[in-house]
C-alpha cells in the first residue's frame, strides 16, 4: 500500500490516497497545530459543464442538450404549416336569377330594391354569404342538389366552396404568353421572358426633356442602372441606355416610371404612345452576369384535400363587421319574412394532418427551398359560376380585356364537371339548370404562378406582379351585366399563392475564390468577370439579424412549425378595404423632423 501523501494547504491540510482519488479528507486547522488559529475552512467546487460529441452506443460520454437540440432543429427538413386566415372581401355584385328563374337561389338573396321587385319580377340582390365562405353552414339550404353528388356532409363543410393546398415553385417558364391594355387605349403582348412592358411619352425633369416609359408594374430600377430595350428600339446601333432619373413628380411614380434624358433622339424610335418591353442590367462593363431575367414561377402542388384541416376562430374576426339585414314577408318573392346574412367577417386556423419533408428538394432557381406556399382555388361546388380565369394582378383594371370570356389565354387548366338538376318549384314543365365545379388540384398538379425578376449577380428574387384568378357568374343562372357585358362580366378577384417562409437567405453577398472552393455552397454562382464564388448564406433557424430577417418557428418532435398570417382579399374593380371607408378616423399628420 502507498503511504499517504499529508499536503498544507490554505491553513487546512487534506490526505489523499492515491489508490482512490475521490477521497478527500480535511483536516481542521486546530487538529493540525495545537497553536494553530481557529478559521472556517471550505473546498470550493465549480460546476463546470462538460460536452463532448455524442459516439452512438457509448453512453459514458457527457452531453449538451441545448447543443443536440439545436443540432437537430438544423438539421431536420420536416415541417407541418399553421396558418392563420383573415378573410376579407366585400359582397357588391349584384344580379338576379333569370326567368324562368331558379327558386332555391333566388329566395335566398338580401334584395337590394325589393319595392321595384315587385312590379318588375326581377328581384335583383347579393347572394347569402354562404356562397362565399370558407366553411359552409347551411346544412339545411333547399339549394343543395338532387341525388348526384349527394345531400350536404358536415366533414366536407370546408371543400364546397374554395380548396386550400400547399404548393413549391421548382421551375420557371420563360415563354408565357402576357399581354396588357394602357389606359389609352394601346396594347402590348409579350413572352414573360421578354421582360417588364413599358409604354413611352414625353415629359420634363426640371425644366429639360426626357422620353419617360411608364410600365404597369415596379420596375425595381435604380438611378444609374442600364436598361436593354427590346430591339425595335435600336438607336445608332444600340438598345442599352442608362437610367437618368425616376417618376413625374406625383407621389409614388418613382417606382412606375423611369427615364431616359432626351439629349436630341430623332426619327422615330422614341416616338410617344410606343411600347415594348425591358431588362435590367445593373453594371455595363458585366452586362452578361448582371442582366435580369423574368420569368413566370411553376408551382407543383404537394398535399391532398384530406391533408388540410381548416377550422374557424371562435373569438376573432377581421376589422370589417358582419352585414345582416331583416326582410318582411310582404317584400320577398316567396312571401316568407326572413333574417338574411350576405357578408361575414371569418377568421380561420388552418393545419395539416401531416408532416411535409422537403429533403433534398430545390426551388425554381435550383437553391434550397425557402418557401412553401398556401394555393387557394375557387371550387364552387354549388356550381353558380363560369371556369377560373386565370392573370396577374396588373390585368386587374376597367382597360382591361385579358379577362373576357374569349380570351383563352386567360382560362385557368383546372378540370371542370358539370350537372344537370331539376328546378322543383312552381314551373310547369319543371326546368332544368347546368351547373359547373372548378375541380380542386391536387398532389403532383401543377399552377402558374407570380412574374419574378432573378439578378444573378444580386442573388435576389423579386416578385413583379402576383398571380389571381377571377370568378364570374354564369349568366344564365345568375344575370349580373347587361347583354353587351357578358363577354367580360364582373367578377371576384383573389391572389392564388401566399407565401410560408421556412428559411431567409442573408441581406449580404459572401465571396471565396478558388482557393476557398471547400467552404462555397453547392448553390453558389460563379462568376467569371470577377473570378470568383458568390452567394447568399442561409441563417439558421432561431437566428434573427439586425434587419430583423430570420425565422424563430416552434421545434418539436424533430418537426418546424412555421405560422403565417394570411390576409385573404376577395375583390372586385369597386371594392375598397380601406378602413377610412367604414370609420370615421383622423390621421395623425406627418411631422417632419425639422419641425
Amino acid at each position: 500500500m502507498v503511504p499517504p501523501r499529508w499536503i498544507n494547504l490554505d491553513k487546512g491540510t487534506y490526505h489523499q490516497n492515491n489508490m482512490s482519488v475521490d477521497q478527500i479528507l480535511i483536516v481542521k486547522p486546530e487538529l493540525t497545530s495545537a497553536s494553530a488559529p481557529s478559521s472556517d475552512s471550505n473546498v470550493t467546487i465549480q460546476l463546470n459543464q462538460v460536452q463532448s460529441d455524442i459516439v452512438e452506443f457509448d453512453k459514458t460520454n457527457n452531453v449538451n442538450l441545448a447543443n443536440v437540440f439545436d443540432s437537430e432543429r438544423q438539421k431536420s427538413v420536416t415541417f407541418r404549416p399553421i396558418i392563420k386566415l383573415s378573410y376579407i372581401y366585400d359582397n357588391n355584385i349584384q344580379g338576379y336569377c333569370p326567368t324562368p328563374s331558379y327558386g332555391n337561389y333566388q329566395n335566398s338573396l338580401y334584395y337590394t330594391n325589393p319595392q321595384q321587385s315587385i312590379f318588375t319580377g326581377q328581384w335583383t340582390g347579393l347572394p347569402s354569404y354562404q356562397e362565399f365562405e370558407f366553411i359552409r353552414t347551411d346544412i339545411n339550404n333547399p339549394q343543395l342538389r338532387g341525388t348526384q353528388f349527394g345531400g350536404f356532409v358536415t366533414q366536407s363543410a370546408s371543400t364546397y366552396n374554395w380548396s386550400l393546398r400547399i404548393s413549391y415553385p421548382f421551375e420557371n417558364l420563360y415563354n408565357v404568353p402576357m399581354s396588357y391594355s394602357f389606359p389609352d387605349g394601346s396594347q402590348i403582348s409579350w413572352l414573360s421572358g421578354d421582360g417588364i412592358p413599358f409604354q413611352i411619352t414625353q415629359g420634363t425633369d426640371n425644366g429639360l426633356p426626357n422620353l419617360q416609359f411608364i410600365c404597369p408594374m415596379k420596375h425595381g430600377l435604380s438611378v444609374s442602372d442600364y436598361v436593354l430595350l427590346s430591339p425595335t428600339f435600336n438607336y445608332n446601333g444600340s438598345n442599352i441606355f442608362q437610367v437618368d432619373s425616376l417618376g413625374n413628380n406625383t407621389y409614388g411614380s418613382d417606382e412606375y416610371i423611369f427615364n431616359l434624358d432626351n439629349i436630341g433622339y430623332t426619327g422615330t424610335t422614341f416616338y410617344t404612345g410606343a411600347v415594348g418591353t425591358f431588362k435590367k442590367i445593373t453594371d455595363i462593363l458585366n452586362s452578361g452576369e448582371t442582366i435580369s431575367e423574368y420569368y413566370i414561377r411553376h408551382h407543383k402542388i404537394i398535399t391532398t384535400d384530406t391533408d388540410t384541416i381548416l377550422t374557424k376562430n371562435g373569438f376573432e374576426s377581421n376589422l370589417f363587421p358582419d352585414k345582416t339585414f331583416y326582410q318582411l314577408s310582404g317584400l320577398t318573392p316567396n312571401k316568407t319574412a326572413s333574417v338574411v346574412k350576405y357578408q361575414s367577417a371569418s377568421s380561420y386556423n388552418v393545419t395539416f394532418q401531416r408532416d411535409i419533408e422537403l429533403r433534398d428538394i430545390l426551388d425554381n432557381n435550383k437553391k434550397p427551398l425557402t418557401q412553401l406556399f398556401a394555393t387557394i382555388q375557387w371550387v364552387g361546388y354549388y356550381g353558380w359560376h363560369n371556369k377560373l380565369q386565370r392573370g396577374w394582378d396588373f390585368n386587374v383594371g376597367s382597360t382591361s380585356n385579358w379577362y373576357s370570356l374569349p380570351n383563352t389565354l386567360g382560362t385557368e387548366d383546372v378540370s371542370t364537371v358539370t350537372y344537370t338538376q331539376i328546378n322543383r318549384g312552381n314551373l310547369t314543365p319543371l326546368a332544368p339548370y347546368t351547373f359547373l365545379v372548378n375541380l380542386p388540384k391536387n398532389s403532383g398538379d401543377t399552377y402558374y404562378g407570380d412574374f419574378c425578376e432573378y439578378n444573378q449577380y444580386e442573388q435576389l428574387e423579386r416578385v413583379i406582379s402576383f398571380y389571381t384568378h377571377k370568378i364570374t357568374y354564369n349568366q344564365s343562372l345568375f344575370t349580373t351585366d347587361t347583354t353587351t357585358n357578358q363577354l367580360m362580366p364582373k367578377g371576384y378577384f383573389y391572389q392564388v399563392h401566399h407565401p410560408i417562409t421556412l428559411k431567409v437567405f442573408s441581406d449580404y453577398i459572401e465571396t471565396a475564390s478558388n482557393d476557398n472552393v471547400n467552404i462555397v455552397p453547392n448553390y453558389s454562382f460563379f462568376s467569371t468577370n470577377q473570378n470568383m464564388w458568390m452567394w447568399r448564406d442561409l441563417y439558421p433557424y432561431g437566428f434573427i439579424d439586425d434587419g430583423g430577417r430570420g425565422v424563430n418557428y416552434p421545434f418539436m418532435n424533430e418537426t418546424h412549425y412555421p405560422f403565417t398570417n394570411i390576409i385573404f382579399k376577395l375583390f372586385n374593380n369597386e371594392t375598397s378595404f380601406n378602413i377610412l371607408d367604414y370609420y370615421q378616423i383622423t390621421i395623425e399628420p406627418l411631422i417632419d423632423p425639422c419641425e
